[in-house]
């Protein structure tokens, strides 16, 4: 089968469990064999990303939890863009990142498909879209946060979001990192080996080669794990927080997900710049 993502014409297959995966020798992409099943990704999106009602004080832990995580993003993205510049989130979920922008000085806008996640945003005062065709002006920084690896033509979509970007742009991407110490040994079990919806799963080298041949220039790419000392301590405060003052208690089950999460969680995170010569 030929990569999807570089062309060549000797692809390994892979087995993951029950999951049959295509893997490029060249590239070192790893994606599902079957990820083109999805006819309407819009409609997926729409219908399993909701905000319960039960859940409301749940996103609220997660916005507070979330705060070291932004504050090292934008410390990183404001020093090759500092504001004021335009800002966009692809795949902006609740807009806890471009909430956090904006207070930075940042011109914002988020692209969610999810119309409750979506309207949540909108409470706060934010410009959402479901379309990068509804954008009135160029962007200076794109950030795609745990979204690169749920497209099925990631080529397309670089390709395409690169006519929205100003010269000089940065795309800021993290992505899960199958090629992690605990991808390998955890396997099917790793947290973020999710082929339901993560159709394109990623390494250092095969994010790399993705940008470069798509109209970008690296300028930081590394194997990180997001949740560190700072994002603990944030969670187990907004926890106590919320039980204190709203009754909020967090199940035991929850509590181990999170470590778990908190341990084998790494990812990939790369910052890239279009470069000059595309138009």
């Amino acid at each position: 089968m030929k990569c999807i993502i570089c062309g060549c014409e000797e692809t390994n297959d892979l087995k993951i469990k029950n999951e049959s995966l295509i893997k490029c020798p060249q590239c070192g992409i790893i994606y599902c064999a079957n990820n083109k099943d999805i006819n309407n990704l819009d409609e997926y999106y729409r219908n399993n990303y909701v905000i319960k009602e039960g859940d409301k004080l749940d996103v609220d832990i997660r916005r507070l939890s979330a705060l070291p995580e932004q504050m090292f993003l934008l410390s990183t993205i404001s020093k090759y863009k500092p504001a004021p510049a335009n800002f966009l989130d692809f795949g902006c979920d609740k807009g806890f990142l471009i909430e956090e922008a904006r207070r930075f000085g940042y011109n914002v806008v988020g692209i969610e498909l999810s119309e409750s996640s979506t309207e949540y945003c909108r409470m706060n005062g934010l410009t959402i879209y479901d379309n990068l065709r509804l954008l009135n002006s160029k962007v200076d920084i794109v950030t795609m946060n745990h979204s690169l690896e749920h497209l099925v033509e990631p080529v397309e979509f670089l390709q395409s979001i690169k006519e929205y970007m100003n010269e000089e742009a940065i795309i800021s991407i993290r992505v899960p990192d199958i090629g992690s110490f605990w991808s390998r040994i955890l396997k099917s079990r790793w947290i973020w080996f999710q082929p339901q919806n993560h159709y394109f799963h990623y390494t250092i080298n095969s994010l790399s080669y993705l940008l470069e041949h798509n109209g970008f220039e690296i300028i930081l790419v590394k194997s990180r794990r997001p949740q560190n000392c700072k994002t603990n301590q944030a969670k187990r405060l907004s926890n106590s927080v919320y039980r204190k003052y709203f009754n909020q208690t967090i199940s035991l089950r929850r509590k181990l997900a999170y470590y778990y999460s908190w341990i084998t969680g790494v990812e990939v995170f790369a910052i890239a710049r279009k470069k000059a010569s595309e138009n």
